[in-house]
């Protein structure tokens, strides 16, 4: 399981003890934070339209302090990303709020002053691996031993290995090859 997976596990199944919650995915990806703020902002059902980052950013800190909240920042490269859009310290220290953050690196949190609970994920053993790749190439679960072709066990076993048992690669791979006649590697 990855580290996506496990944050949006926990968060589906805490939300509910929240007066409000926001999972924003893919930080990396999004590099416009007025964006991320107006996204925050609708999914906590704010109906005010702000014009500018700063207006957005007033806006979301007087709401989140007077609300216990969950907010989720997948895939956090710089604490920087964060920061642009909420005080960590101040959103951490109101009204029993809680803050998760994914990210590759866990040193890029080391100047926040509030408690960080670290957590490794380990890559996934060999056949978890394969189980995963072959369950998203077929789009179901396959028996392993039974339906599996032999070409597709050995080109399945070299993913599994390019992948390091990363479990995202693994489903992107194993989907991206969905339907395929023939595989050679």
């Amino acid at each position: 399981m990855g580290k996506k997976t496990i944050a949006k596990f926990t968060y589906n199944n805490v939300k509910c003890m929240y007066d409000a919650s926001c999972f924003v995915k893919n930080m990396q990806n999004s590099r416009n934070n007025y964006t991320i703020c107006c996204n925050i902002l609708k999914e906590l059902k704010i109906k005010e339209k702000p014009k500018t980052l700063e207006d957005a950013q007033v806006l979301l800190k007087s709401h989140l302090r007077s609300k216990k909240t969950i907010l989720v920042f997948d895939d956090v490269k710089e604490q920087s990303e964060i920061e642009d859009i909420v005080l960590i310290d101040e959103f951490c220290a109101s009204n029993g709020s809680t803050l998760i953050v994914t990210t590759r690196n866990l040193n890029s949190m080391k100047h926040c002053s509030i408690k960080i609970h670290g957590m490794d994920i380990e890559e996934l053993e060999e056949g978890t691996s394969l189980e995963l790749f072959i369950t998203h190439s077929h789009g179901k679960q396959v028996e392993l031993s039974n339906e599996l072709s032999k070409e597709l066990d050995d080109v399945g076993k070299k993913i599994i290995k390019a992948c390091n048992g990363l479990s995202l690669s693994l489903k992107v791979m194993g989907a991206f090859l969905r339907g395929q006649k023939r595989l050679r590697c």
